[in-house]
């Protein structure tokens, strides 16, 4: 589903009527191409949504947990160091992040 909607949003590039879409879309595609094990295509979507708002927490979060699920542990950490600096002061998103930092950082000091 996802796929096709970014399939869909790209159609409409010229329109610019896409662009407020295109960071979500590329985030959800991200998200379910890492549930679905296709870590190469969800880094790409990862990539793709950080492009269209660098400034947005949750594709570096999801790219985080996707670098973590791969065994990247530092560059997960790195994600999540960054997501952390663009998350929204609310302690519920907050606390997650500072979470997945946590584990992170344990993964990275036993390797």
């Amino acid at each position: 589903m996802s796929e096709v909607f970014v399939r869909q949003l790209s159609r409409n590039d010229r329109s610019g009527k896409t662009v407020q879409y295109k960071y979500d879309a590329y985030n959800a595609l991200c998200l379910s191409l890492t549930a679905d094990k296709q870590f190469v295509k969800a880094i790409s979507a990862c990539d793709e949504a950080i492009e269209h708002s660098p400034k947005r927490w949750q594709a570096y979060n999801s790219r985080g947990s996707l670098n973590y699920k791969y065994g990247k542990y530092s560059n997960a950490l790195n994600d999540y160091k960054i997501a952390l600096e663009n998350a929204p002061n609310q302690s519920g998103i907050r606390k997650i992040i500072e979470h997945n930092i946590k584990l992170s950082q344990s993964r990275v000091s036993n390797n």
